[in-house]
């Protein structure tokens, strides 16, 4: 792994410590696992100590030849270079003069030579601590294989040494490792979260979604917090295309798929070094089948390796940190990317063969039994078309004796390896998609129904095709990708018309209805199906382009929703969207515009949509950059025209934001979402601004015109229209009681504000309204309410922010401000830069709403500074 060049972040706490024992004459170990950072470390705490006046020598052990086992070289060849620089005396040259004639290119031979040169040396090193206040910085010292006599000769003439080694090469060189010389040593702890976002920033010139380093936390697990593995997998990352800046921030393209660690990385190195057997342990250990101690006799068999070759071979990967082992002696890689390096590395193939010869070496010996029988089964499905016909395995899947544990896994195993093996009956069939369909396995499932499609056209069966069609449909919709030609022509020959052209029908963004999709794939859904959700959010869920719970009305509990996929990311942000988690909501949003979801209509309502929360979080920008991304023309006027009105009621324009809601509610054909949300923000930016009579009657109208139209959203909306427009409290909270109970957050702000508008008695609604707005991070609707509830003579309610609303810099920053540090002084406090203190400063002032140094100070000292973003 090449030394990572990333900018310096992190490890303050480490480095006042460093720098504090850099200042004195003390020997300090600096420790850390390859890639934790230690140069750069060192190379920061150089900076400071030089800043602090002191002489800073920087040497390294690395490529020393063996015959120097003091490091002398590096040591002279630094003095030479500046000697202009030190404060250099008469004794300081005579003895750099003396220790340099005695060393020369070649080792020396002399028995007394190695005494003289050690005498030279504490006479050298005396001489400069004399006249200069000075600090050795050894990199790599544990490549020094005598470092203890330079180490011991420089603190005793009072030169502070501050070493760098690796824990494993301290571990192995304890012989000659100068463990007893070391007053202190300061371990590298992994970088924290916030660091991690910081090294991605500079690396990639952008701020991190969210999604990234939880997807980076997920593949490398405690590794992600060591510098030189985080920069290398980004610097692979952006190779491969998976990396760009969606709207500002770093996405990572294709979330699900595997992000293995780079070659050359110590782990990977490590793996390799054991050869074949240990590349094959790491690959089914990283596989969906089991492996565990108990089929290691299984193993060498299908490999050809004597079982105690086996069993060292796993000794050392466990002890290395490669594999960990269940309680119940399953074995599995610890860090995902490792395994997904071996495995891109070995191949798909070599990994299908392995677990061939894994199934035949079970089924051949006398390794199997009831439990052995289901993991053979389930290296023969990993196998795939590697696995040959085998007469045992033919029997087991023709057995009626059901295989123990019965898991989802173990059936969806059994069928694939049956369908291979015997082949599908029609039951068996209709089961196994139904399993895949529970389990929530499109990517199999879209496989499995391409395979059966074209055993029915070369068979010639044109009929009976309704479930196919219906499965090939639902896994395309839920994986962003159209039916292939061939599929959907021989499924439009049949009876599987109807899921094709639902499916059509989806990617070319037309609007169709729940009754359309129950229409379509009734026929995956069990005759009585324990159905989800009440119908008016099912309508609602449909008309914002969000399936999931559509189909889960649809399929009751034979239905399994994504984790992954475009479908999964577009229901993640309308769920975040509606329980007020907006970071969670954009970073989905994101993802959706980033990878797609085949549905131009759903992606532009996550446009908008993410366009609506920056709009309330004050990202200016950013919301005009999500809304000019859907066309004036778009199906969704009167979404787009509830956010294009909100955009400009934030803004001042509080006359523009009606007249843009108007002309986008003529545009509105009616087909899509929008009529009740914009319906209730014009009417409440109508009665705040007191709007003239023709305008609030019109509103009345329009709002009764489309409660005609029925629903439950557009009644809940008629009843905040007509109660804010009469003055009818009562019919405000019902609408927000009716907000309530739907679990949208966002729209009982609304309701709430509204409410606070016409009651006798507003302070409790606009309360309510403000400390929501709070909760899922809006300022800007803070403030704006702020000043509603200042108008109309509420006092707005003062809170005390929670320690952990600040990260550690800003709370030392507050304090250190409170103190009556200026930013020079802060800086060298906190080890930051000057510009660093005021970027931090410039978005505390956001959080807080404060406007000055003064005020920061002012309300950090009364206990009444409040976070108001997210």
């Amino acid at each position: 792994m090449v030394r990572s060049r990333a900018g310096f972040v992190g490890r303050r706490a480490q480095l006042t410590e460093l720098r504090r024992l850099g200042s004195r004459p003390f020997v300090t170990v600096v420790r850390g696992d390859v890639g934790s950072g230690k140069s750069a470390t060192l190379a920061r705490l150089g900076r400071l100590l030089r800043t602090d006046g002191m002489t800073v020598f920087e040497l390294t052990g690395h490529g020393e030849p063996t015959w120097d086992p003091l490091g002398v070289q590096p040591l002279l060849s630094t003095l030479r270079e500046r000697f202009e620089e030190i404060e250099a005396g008469r004794r300081l040259f005579t003895a750099l003069r003396h220790l340099g004639g005695m060393w020369t290119d070649e080792p020396r031979r002399s028995p007394h030579s190695r005494n003289a040169e050690r005498d030279a040396l504490e006479a050298l090193l005396g001489a400069l601590a004399e006249r200069n206040r000075t600090a050795f910085l050894i990199d790599d010292a544990d490549r020094i294989p005598r470092p203890s006599p330079l180490v011991a000769l420089a603190r005793r003439a009072g030169i502070a040494v501050v070493l760098t080694a690796t824990n494993a090469e301290v571990t192995t060189t304890r012989s000659r490792w100068p463990a007893s010389l070391a007053d202190r040593v300061v371990d590298l702890a992994p970088l924290t979260d916030e660091d991690v976002d910081k090294v991605i920033r500079h690396r990639a010139g952008a701020p991190a979604d969210p999604a990234l380093p939880r997807a980076l936390r997920a593949e490398l697990g405690d590794l992600l917090g060591n510098p030189g593995t985080l920069v290398s997998v980004l610097a692979e990352l952006r190779a491969e295309g998976r990396l760009t800046v969606v709207h500002d921030q770093l996405c990572l393209r294709d979330p699900a798929a595997p992000i293995p660690l780079p070659l050359g990385h110590p782990l990977v190195e490590r793996v390799r070094s054991y050869g074949d057997t240990g590349v094959d342990l790491v690959l089914l250990a990283a596989s969906e089948a089991t492996f565990g101690l108990a089929q290691l006799p299984a193993f060498a068999v299908a490999t050809a390796t004597p079982v105690p070759r086996c069993g060292r071979t796993l000794d050392r990967l466990v002890l290395d940190g490669v594999l960990g082992a269940s309680s119940a002696g399953h074995l599995y890689v610890r860090h995902r990317a490792l395994g997904a390096a071996i495995a891109r590395q070995a191949g798909a193939d070599r990994a299908r063969r392995l677990h061939a010869a894994m199934a035949e070496a079970m089924l051949n010996t006398s390794f199997l039994g009831r439990a052995g029988e289901t993991i053979a089964v389930e290296h023969a499905a990993a196998a795939e078309e590697a696995m040959p016909a085998h007469p045992r395995l033919r029997s087991l899947m023709t057995t009626a004796v059901p295989m123990a544990p019965r898991s989802p896994e173990n059936l969806i195993a059994r069928g694939m390896v049956r369908r291979r093996q015997v082949g599908l009956d029609s039951p068996a069939r209709s089961e196994l998609i139904r399993l895949l369909i529970r389990s929530g396995r499109y990517e199999r499932l879209a496989a499995l129904v391409t395979e059966l499609v074209s055993e029915s056209a070369s068979a010639g069966r044109t009929t009976d095709l309704a479930e196919l069609a219906a499965a090939g449909a639902l896994a395309a919709i839920h994986l962003g990708r159209r039916l292939p030609s061939r599929i959907r022509e021989v499924l439009a020959t049949g009876n599987g018309a109807t899921a094709s052209e639902v499916c059509d029908r989806w990617f070319t963004g037309a609007p169709f209805s729940p009754a359309d999709v129950e229409r379509a794939f009734a026929v995956l859904a069990p005759d009585d199906p324990a159905r989800r959700g009440d119908d008016d959010a099912v309508a609602t869920a449909c008309a914002m382009r969000d399936l999931v719970p559509v189909f889960e009305a649809t399929l009751g509990d034979a239905y399994g929703a994504p984790t992954t996929g475009p479908l999964a990311a577009h229901h993640r942000l309308c769920r975040a969207f509606a329980e007020g988690r907006w970071s969670e909501g954009l970073s989905a949003a994101r993802e959706v515009v980033l990878n797609g979801t085949g549905d131009r209509r759903g992606t532009d309502v996550a446009r908008l949509l993410a366009a609506e929360m920056c709009v309330w979080r004050g990202a200016d920008r950013q919301a005009v950059g999500w809304l000019d991304s859907v066309s004036t023309d778009t199906a969704l006027g009167a979404l787009r025209g509830w956010v294009d009105s909100g955009r400009r009621y934030r803004a001042g324009d509080a006359a523009g934001a009606i007249v843009a809601g108007w002309s986008a509610l003529r545009r509105d054909d009616g087909s899509g979402p929008g009529r009740a949300e914009l319906l209730s923000r014009l009417a409440v930016i109508a009665v705040e601004q007191g709007a003239w009579p023709v305008e609030r009657w019109s509103l009345a109208k329009t709002a009764a015109d489309c409660r005609r139209e029925g629903g439950a959203r557009m009644r809940e909306a008629w009843l905040l229209v007509q109660g804010l427009l009469a003055g009818d409290t009562a019919r405000v909270r019902e609408s927000e009681r009716l907000a309530r109970r739907r679990g949208h957050r966002p729209d009982r702000v609304w309701a709430s504000f509204a409410a606070g508008l016409v009651a006798d008695e507003p302070r409790g609604w606009f309360h309510e309204s403000y400390r929501l707005a709070g909760a899922f991070g809006a300022p800007v609707l803070r403030s704006r309410l702020r000043q509603a509830m200042t108008d109309r003579g509420v006092a707005v309610p003062a809170t005390r922010a929670r320690p952990d609303e600040f990260s550690e810099v800003e709370r030392r920053i507050i304090e250190l401000v409170r103190s009556g540090k200026s930013n020079r002084e802060i800086a060298a406090t906190v080890v930051i830069s000057e510009k660093t203190v005021e970027k931090h400063l410039t978005k505390l002032y956001l959080k807080t709403g404060c406007r000055s140094r003064h005020e920061l100070a002012a309300a950090s000292l009364g206990g009444r500074l409040e976070r108001v973003s997210a």
